[in-house]
């Protein structure tokens, strides 16, 4: 059983270590997921705010040409905008992994600590018992050196 439980704790060790580095990929990926959704959240409040400073009344005095680049500078920045939204389903999809890896390597873990605690509670038991014996057996023989004792005592003393 030895062996067993010194192959059970190289295996906790290992999926211990897998564990820690699920947690760090995902402590990476969620600051970065943070930080794309906040790039996307600045080029969305940049397109708003450039839409209603191009409202109706402040194209009246534009030139088509000026009306022009206007358009095609927001038609680029919707394109960014939309780039920008795949990065952070990305992110999102990257965190969902990360998260369910290490959920997944904590329940190998956990599970390899209950087998080994079961593998150690036998262990204990079967331990238990051998002492038991041991010590019923030892009971046994000074019991019977009591007896034989006893009966040579009334053998020879009566």
């Amino acid at each position: 059983m030895t062996s067993s439980l010194n192959a059970l704790k190289i295996a906790i060790g290992m999926a211990e270590k897998e564990r820690d580095t699920a947690a760090g990929a995902l402590a990476r990926a969620e600051p970065e997921a943070a930080q794309a959704q906040a790039q996307f959240d600045q080029l969305v409040g940049y397109a708003r705010e450039t839409h209603a400073r191009w409202s109706p009344a402040g194209r009246g005095s534009a030139t088509p040409e000026v009306l022009r680049h206007h358009y095609l500078f927001m038609e680029r920045l919707d394109q960014v905008i939309a780039l920008q939204a795949d990065v952070v389903k990305r992110h999102q999809r990257q965190i969902e992994q990360c998260r369910s890896t290490l959920t997944q390597v904590q329940s190998r873990v956990q599970a390899l600590r209950a087998v080994a605690d079961g593998l150690l509670d036998r262990q204990a038991r079967a331990t238990a018992r051998s002492e038991q014996k041991q010590t019923d057996e030892m009971a046994a023989r000074v019991s019977a050196n009591g007896m034989l004792y006893s009966q040579r005592e009334n053998d020879h003393g009566h």
